[in-house]
């Protein structure tokens, strides 16, 4: 059976540069790729729009492009409730990708590598370090329970390299089109209409 990269994909210009890199790139032609998308519902209320994207982005891949099959799960995890005056706390996407990623890891051992879309835009701002290592600390955490005789899974810098707009320049524009990109999106008749103010 063939080793295993597991691509974390919400829908945003970031991590359709990483599954874009993932099935496009020669380095990664003889690894089986899973996808998979956790539906996070918060304050931010994206999690629709977030939907949209994934949908009609995988359904664009598979129709218009020849590349390898690869499989696809979705996950739903709810912290709405995380609001005042009751709470007064904030569950990041970082922090809810990296609890999901050792669940399927742990229940799949050809999975080696995690890829995400932290960019390098993402290591500049200042608190970055901070959510990078609250969500590795989840993440091995959680894989406590694997195999001491295997290997753990690792995260792979797929576009760690690069600034967003690197992302979004090096994708079709047919995709760049589809992707998602803010952070408090409203929804008029079915239609995502973006904030305005978002300056990711």
């Amino acid at each position: 059976m063939k080793k295993t990269i597991l691509c974390m994909f919400s829908g945003g210009v970031d991590s359709t540069g990483a599954l874009w890199k993932l099935l496009s790139s020669d380095d990664y032609k003889d690894w089986h790729i899973h996808v998979h998308h956790i539906c996070l519902i918060n304050q931010e209320a994206r999690a629709i729009a977030e939907e949209y994207a994934v949908d009609k982005i995988l359904k664009k891949i598979r129709s218009d492009y020849d590349f390898r099959e690869f499989d696809y799960t979705e996950s739903l995890i709810d912290t709405s409730f995380l609001k005042k005056p009751l709470f007064k706390t904030f569950m990041f996407d970082t922090e809810a990708l990296a609890f999901m990623a050792a669940q399927l890891c742990l229940g799949n051992f050809t999975i080696r590598y995690i890829a995400t879309g932290r960019t390098l835009s993402d290591d500049d701002q200042s608190s970055s370090d901070f959510r990078i290592n609250k969500s590795r600390s989840i993440l091995d955490t959680c894989l406590m329970g694997y195999p001491e005789h295997l290997e753990k899974p690792t995260h792979i810098p797929i576009v760690a390299h690069l600034e967003k707009k690197e992302i979004w320049d090096m994708l079709p524009k047919e995709i760049q089109m589809l992707t998602h990109w803010c952070r408090r999106p409203s929804y008029f008749d079915d239609h995502v209409v973006p904030c305005g103010k978002c300056m990711t």
